[in-house]
């Protein structure tokens, strides 16, 4: 099987409006013992363009990290995660409860450049 048919994808409307789109990814090992890799991204339409405001994601060549596109410049850092279910649903539940704080700081830290 190759990563087509192993790869699954999901996505999420935020608050009702299509505005804050959540979207999920993640590829089983080729066993479907566990996740070979993930990406779970939380992007707002804002000034006209869909911008990204964090990223939580590893691969097969790259441990857990988050993408904080809300800061300025952009912030990468690593984490100590397994990659597990687990793991995705804690990211998941993490922006769930926070989106609306990462849309806000996004906005604030991007709105002269972007005119947001």
């Amino acid at each position: 099987m190759d990563e087509t048919e192993r790869g699954q994808k999901w996505v999420e409307s935020l608050g009702g409006t299509g505005e804050n789109v959540l979207f999920l990814r993640y590829v089983f090992t080729k066993d479907y013992s566990g996740i070979e890799e993930f990406a779970l991204v939380y992007s707002i339409a804002a000034g006209g363009r869909y911008f990204e405001v964090i990223r939580f994601d590893w691969s097969s060549d790259e441990r857990a990290h988050v993408h904080r596109f809300y800061c300025n410049p952009p912030a990468k850092m690593y984490l100590e995660k397994e990659k597990s279910f687990e793991t995705i649903l804690g990211f998941y539940e993490d922006v769930r409860k926070n989106w609306r704080i990462y849309r806000m700081r996004f906005i604030e830290e991007w709105k002269y450049l972007y005119n947001l």
